[in-house]
C-alpha cells in the first residue's frame, strides 16, 4: 500500500469512526433531559484526535512498551478533556481530589440503574456520571480501533460500516421509550443493541488484510 493510499484510508478511518462515536455518543446522552449534544460532540472529537495520535505514534520507531506508554497518556488526555467538557470540575482530576471523586462516583454509581430516564433530577451528580460515560467509553474505543493489531479493517470494510452508519442514524430518530418512567438500564441496553451492529461491522477484518507490526 503507498503512503498516498494509506493516508486516505486512515482519514476515512477517522471520519467513520468520528460520525459513528457521535452517534453512540449522543444516543447515550438522551438518557438525561436536556443532553448537552454541542459539549458531547466535542469530547467525541477529542477522542478522535487521541486516536489519530495513537496511529500516530504506533508508527514511531520505538520500542513496543513505549510507544503503548505514550499512547495510553494520548487516550487519557483526550477522555479526561472530554469529561471536562462534559462538566466534570477538572480539579477532581488532580490526586489529592482523587478521594472526592472517587466518593461521588461511588454514590451516584450505587442507584444509577434504578433511575427513570430520561433523567431530570436535582442530583447533579448522577445526571454527571451518565454523561461520563461517553467520553469514557469513546476514549476506549478509539485506542481500540487505531491501535495497529496484526489484522486490520479497511478498504470495503470501512465502507460497509459507513452504510451500517446511515442505517443507525436512521433508527436513531425513531423512538426508543416504552414509557418515561422505563428504568437506566433497559435504556442503556437498547442503545447497545443499536450500537453494536454497526461497530463489528466497522472493524470486521478482511480477509486479506496486511500484517502490522506490533
Amino acid at each position: 500500500m503507498t503512503a498516498i493510499a494509506r493516508d486516505r484510508s486512515a482519514r476515512i478511518e477517522l471520519a467513520c469512526f468520528a460520525a459513528l462515536a457521535a452517534a453512540v455518543a449522543l444516543q447515550w446522552t438522551s438518557l438525561v433531559a436536556h443532553p448537552p449534544a454541542g459539549r458531547v460532540t466535542v469530547a467525541v472529537l477529542a477522542a478522535t484526535a487521541a486516536g489519530a495520535a495513537v496511529a500516530a505514534i504506533a508508527r514511531l520507531e520505538l520500542s513496543r512498551s513505549l510507544r503503548l506508554a505514550l499512547a495510553g497518556l494520548a487516550i487519557v488526555a483526550g477522555v479526561g478533556f472530554g469529561m471536562v467538557v462534559v462538566g466534570l470540575p477538572a480539579k477532581l482530576l488532580l490526586p489529592a481530589h482523587w478521594d472526592e471523586l472517587g466518593s461521588n462516583l461511588s454514590r451516584s454509581l450505587d442507584g444509577v440503574a434504578d433511575v427513570p430516564v430520561p433523567y431530570s433530577g436535582a442530583d447533579s451528580w448522577t445526571r454527571l456520571v451518565i454523561l461520563l460515560a461517553s467520553p469514557l467509553v469513546v476514549g476506549i474505543a478509539a485506542f481500540a480501533a487505531f491501535w495497529p493489531t496484526r489484522r486490520r479493517a479497511a478498504g470495503r470494510d470501512i465502507t460497509r460500516g459507513c452504510a451500517q452508519l446511515h442505517g443507525l442514524l436512521i433508527r436513531a430518530d425513531q423512538p426508543t421509550r416504552r414509557s418515561r418512567r422505563r428504568k437506566f438500564r433497559v435504556g442503556a441496553f437498547s442503545r447497545r443493541q443499536r450500537i453494536a451492529p454497526a461497530w463489528f461491522s466497522l472493524r470486521k477484518p478482511r480477509a486479506h488484510a496486511h500484517r502490522q507490526g506490533w
